[in-house]
């Protein structure tokens, strides 16, 4: 994403109307970040680092989901 950030790429998604499930892996681990990511139209909101089976799990819930 040469150019973007990923509140950049979610923002596009979201003002397409395209259905893209996202998923943020993001450093922080707070409340704040994960509620504006959500609010923002993110399906899920993992810190780092992250545990296989957690991903796996979020992965599973999110293509189910859609």
């Amino acid at each position: 994403m040469p150019g973007m950030t990923g509140s950049d790429v979610q923002r596009r998604l979201t003002e397409s109307d395209m259905r893209v499930p996202v998923i943020i892996i993001a450093g922080r681990d707070d409340r704040e970040t994960e509620a504006r990511w959500r609010a923002a139209g993110a399906a899920a909101y993992l810190p780092k680092p992250i545990d296989e089976r957690i991903l796996l799990d979020t992965l599973a819930i999110v293509v189910r989901k859609d």
